[in-house]
This record gives structure tokens, sequence and C-alpha cells, in this order.
């Protein structure tokens, strides 16, 4: 595994403070498991912001649509979307 001297600081500093990772990076997930760090994915976190009212359907649509352009969608994009906001 890979990862950079930000990613092991990250997982460190999630590890010590007993707190949830938010990634989509295959590698730290990996890590994070060997460790016992909570890890949630960016579409785990924007449907938890979602569901407390931190954001709107609007704000998803338009992080979606930026990474779209951006041609950088997290891996599994659209299982794990179409399961977390239900869609068919």
């Amino acid at each position: 595994l890979s990862l950079s001297r930000e990613d092991i600081y990250c997982i460190a500093t999630a590890l010590e403070e007993d707190i949830k990772l938010v990634t989509d990076d295959q590698n730290m997930i990996e890590t994070c498991k060997e460790f016992g760090v909570t890890v949630l994915s960016t579409l785990q976190l924007l449907k938890l912001m979602l569901d407390n009212e931190r954001i709107d359907n609007t704000t998803v649509k338009q992080i979606v649509d930026y990474w779209k352009y951006k041609n950088d969608l997290p891996a599994n994009f659209k299982i794990e979307f179409n399961t977390l906001f239900h869609l068919k």
C-alpha cells in the first residue's frame, strides 16, 4: 500500500482521537480497516449532512456535478449513490 505522509497523519489522528475519517482513497480505507479506524466515504458524509439538514439536495447535486466536471467521481459512485440516495 502506498500512503503519503498526509494520509498517515490523518489516519493516526483519527485513531488517536477516536474519530471517523472521510476518504475515498482505497489504500487509506484498507489501512484504516487494519487499525480499526471507522471510515466514511464522501457520499456517506454527504448523506449524513443531508439527513441532518446541514445541506440540501441542490448542494448534493452541485457537488456531484463538480466531481463529474473534474472527472473525479469516487470509486463505486453509481452503486453507492443510488443506494444512499434511494435512486433506481
